[in-house]
């Protein structure tokens, strides 16, 4: 393309290779721009769920509604960064929070699938054992058990560095 147009407008030969790496840079800097701004949309909606992901009538049409687009262009924003689905954001931070509360309550798992957003129990432990390999209890129970240890091994060090002090201060 380049010796053609050079050969019609021989004029313009020189002027032309610049021309076309600032078009390319241009280009380059559009899609950087774009994706700067789907990552911004991203974010709001990660935090959008994070305060509402307890919302039963919560989806991706009404999140589009709440930031002012367009449910396409939401969609579309999400198949672009390919990432994760708006699905998978949503169900993943229900779990998260399940997640947490199952390791620092004694609440009922019925109880906190509830507070986690899920209306119903089976579609909930369908979603927590695609998270996390695991049952709600077996987690807990997992949890449970390296926090133990956590404590047991911290425990442990205290009381060597003690008697390390004492040992130090009989000198």
């Amino acid at each position: 393309m380049v010796s053609f147009f050079a050969s019609v407008f021989p004029a313009c030969a020189e002027v032309l290779p610049e021309l076309l790496a600032l078009y390319r840079q241009l280009c380059g800097f559009m899609s950087s721009s774009m994706h700067d701004k789907n990552q911004s949309i991203i974010e709001n909606v990660r935090k959008y769920l994070g305060e509402h992901y307890t919302d039963p009538s919560l989806c991706l049409d009404s999140v589009a509604e709440h930031l002012g687009v367009s449910y396409y262009f939401l969609s579309r924003i999400f198949t672009a960064e390919g990432n994760q689905s708006f699905s998978d954001m949503l169900n993943d931070t229900g779990i998260y929070r399940a997640m947490d509360l199952l390791h620092s309550t004694d609440l009922p798992v019925q109880s906190i699938s509830e507070q986690a957003g899920y209306t119903n129990w089976s579609t909930f432990l369908r979603a927590f054992k695609k998270r996390t390999d695991l049952t709600p209890l077996q987690y807990r129970k997992n949890h449970a058990e390296f926090a133990f240890f956590q404590r047991h091994k911290h425990q442990e060090a205290l009381s060597l560095d003690c008697e390390k002090g004492f040992a130090g201060s009989k000198d």
